[in-house]
């Protein structure tokens, strides 16, 4: 099954809901959506919301090669602040080790949440603004 992406943006920030299984080929269709309006730049603020991801099946040399693609996709990201809600071990762990392999190659501010809410307030918004419309997932 793949996954599903849900996207808006609100002001600066570029939300971004994941649902299903995520492999390493699904990354550059993630990176995909992270263009605004076909821009070359990222956006200054990054939300993403893992609540409806059940596992992330991506080996270490996997995950180097995913933040490899990214800075190619977009160069620097002087600035950029990303917050990963990830309310399940799996998700929690799995985002942890991107964001401190990230932090290691970008100067981006990357951090992982285990409540929407303090997600909300590293990003400066409110809180109900991160919460998606519940979709069916196709069979």
């Amino acid at each position: 099954m793949g996954i599903r992406i849900q996207k808006r943006q609100w002001r600066d920030c570029l939300l971004l809901r994941i649902s299903g299984c995520i492999h390493a080929r699904d990354c550059e269709r993630i990176y995909q959506q992270l263009k605004p309006d076909g821009s070359e730049t990222m956006p200054r603020k990054l939300y993403y919301d893992l609540e409806d991801v059940p596992d992330i099946v991506m080996t270490f040399v996997e995950m180097n090669t995913m933040i490899g693609l990214r800075r190619r996709t977009y160069g620097d990201s002087n600035g950029t602040r990303i917050a990963v809600w990830a309310p399940t071990d799996i998700t929690f762990g799995m985002s942890r080790m991107y964001s401190a392999l990230l932090g290691q190659f970008d100067t981006v501010n990357a951090e992982v949440f285990r409540t929407r809410d303090k997600a909300a307030e590293f990003l400066d918004m409110p809180p109900d603004v991160l919460i998606f419309p519940s979709v069916e997932m196709p069979n």
